[in-house]
Parts: C-alpha cells; structure tokens; sequence
C-alpha cells in the first residue's frame, strides 16, 4: 500500500514540475552560448555560460562550464 502511495504521489509532482517548465527540454549547443570567464573559485581560464537565472543574485542558477 505505502508503495503504490509513493508511485502516486511521484507522478503527481513530476506532472506538475512539467508543466511548471513552459518550454520544455531545450538544447543548449555550446556554440550558441554566451560565454564568459569563470568566478575566482574555478580554475584559471575556465570559461562558464549562464544557461537560466542569474548567478549574481539570490535564487537558483544553472551554468555550463
């Protein structure tokens, strides 16, 4: 019983993460990307590029480096 509880319930929030993502999977090819050089916490020369929301700010952020 607790087993299909939790089937359950993961499909009800993995619908409502889908639908909250009005794009859907996009695909981000590296050179289509803004790049920039790397926070001092990365080696040096490693390049990053923002790929959703804003590192400077409080919140998430993804970035490809």
């Amino acid at each position: 019983m607790r087993i299909l509880f939790a089937l359950c319930f993961a499909a009800l929030v993995s619908t409502a993460r889908a639908d909250e993502h009005e794009a859907g999977i996009t695909l981000n090819l590296p050179a289509a990307l803004k790049w920039q050089d790397g926070p001092p916490s990365l080696p040096k020369g490693a390049k990053i590029a923002v790929l959703e929301g804003d590192p400077g700010k409080e919140g998430p952020f993804a970035f490809r480096a």
